[in-house]
């Protein structure tokens, strides 16, 4: 002790340790503050993510049964138009197909019953129309193998209508 009182008196040796005192004071409440910052921080993130994909999902949740449930109201138009610009190229096709095959069967239906008193002239048409295309038609298995069907059934009822008709002949002329 009587070597540091010669280089410091005591006063000055308690000031010292004051000073440093105080310093690791400070740095130690900077530490523990910036770690409490830091950790307050990731929570309030974590918090924050949480809670911003619930709510994400329940309006979601929300828009979509609002969607489903009256999808012609005005507050879906930006939702039928994103839906439209992404998916038009699938979906117009579709539409269109569907479109034509429902109304085309539907006005045949329609023109060539029996109970539509022009059926014939729609019939005429759709044969002259097969005929004037028939090149088209031909090489089609689908339609080759229907009206092959036909003409085969055709052929084997006009056969044997003959054979009737000529059993006929020979019972009556005997």
């Amino acid at each position: 002790m009587k070597a540091l009182d010669k280089i410091f008196t005591e006063k000055q040796s308690e000031e010292i340790a004051q000073k440093i005192l105080a310093r690791v004071s400070d740095k130690i409440k900077n530490e523990l503050t910036n770690s409490f910052i830091h950790e307050t921080e990731e929570w309030l993130y974590e918090q924050y993510i949480n809670t911003g994909d619930r709510i994400k999902k329940d309006l979601i949740t929300q828009i979509a049964g609002g969607y489903v449930s009256s999808p012609a109201n005005f507050d879906f138009q930006a939702i039928r138009d994103k839906i439209w610009a992404e998916h038009k190229d699938k979906i117009l096709p579709s539409l269109t197909d569907e479109m034509i095959t429902a109304n085309i069967s539907n006005i045949f239906k329609r023109y060539c019953d029996k109970n539509y008193c022009f059926n014939w002239q729609w019939k005429d048409d759709i044969t002259a129309f097969i005929l004037a295309n028939w090149d088209s038609f031909k090489d089609d298995e689908r339609i080759a193998n229907g009206l092959g069907r036909e003409i085969e059934r055709l052929k084997y009822r006009i056969q044997s209508l003959e054979n009737e008709l000529k059993d006929a002949l020979e019972c009556s002329s005997l």
